[in-house]
């Protein structure tokens, strides 16, 4: 091959580089300017905390305002990446309970999402954008004082006086006994791909005002690790 050809085929290798590197530019920075998101829970403050939520009571003479110890469950889904993720959604997709033999049965449960912390405007939200190196509080459940639990629509009768947990999504509470649980979620959003994780949820029933008592001998929530779909 002489020196001539040598410089054409250079040349040309150059220029497919060239073009290669123009075609795949966005995508790869896309790539890796990416949000990336994640979650973390523990049961403790802020994840877990005890607070008093106002009970409006109807009497013939007025509204009496009145409040009930309750126990909200929060997670937290941060944004480690590079762009704000956007449109970011918690799906719950299933709830299962563990039966005989460790299995777990899925139960009947209405699909939908969760709702983020905290309204905006007075509204609930189930889609919310997430800034690079921020997060945001999602809501889980909350228990309430077994006493109370009629008013808030979350007392079920085969449970007796036993504590229930509610959890709270978008379509309204899901109510669940003592048991063992198993919650499915998609954490989604508009611009990163979706990623599919668990809460396993444990409930004796039993209730107290200590909320070390409380989340060691009778509430668990242990989030499993996520896998990107």
């Amino acid at each position: 091959m002489d020196l001539g050809s040598e410089a054409e085929w250079a040349g040309a290798i150059a220029t497919f580089i060239v073009a290669l590197v123009a075609l795949f530019k966005d995508s790869f920075n896309a790539w890796l300017n990416r949000p990336r998101l994640e979650w973390e829970m523990a049961m403790k403050v802020p994840f877990g905390k005890k607070i008093a939520l106002p009970i409006p009571v109807v009497t013939q003479l007025r509204a009496a305002r009145l409040t009930a110890d309750v126990y909200v469950f929060r997670f937290l889904i941060r944004n480690v990446g590079r762009r704000k993720a956007e449109q970011v959604q918690v799906f719950a997709k299933t709830l299962s309970r563990r039966v005989a033999g460790g299995r777990y049965v899925p139960i009947d449960f209405l699909s939908t999402n969760l709702v983020w912390s905290h309204l905006r405007n007075g509204h609930s939200e189930v889609f919310a954008e997430i800034s690079p190196e921020t997060g945001r509080q999602c809501d889980l459940g909350f228990i309430v004082t077994p006493k109370a639990a009629p008013a808030f629509g979350t007392h079920l009768e085969e449970s007796g006086e036993r504590a229930t947990l509610a959890i709270r999504l978008e379509s309204g509470n899901a109510t669940i006994g003592p048991g063992t649980y198993r919650l499915e979620v998609i954490l989604a959003a508009a611009n990163c791909r979706p990623i599919r994780g668990f809460f396993d949820i444990v409930l004796t029933g039993e209730w107290f005002d200590s909320e070390n008592q409380m989340f060691t001998d009778c509430v668990s929530i242990c989030p499993q690790c996520g896998i990107t779909l």
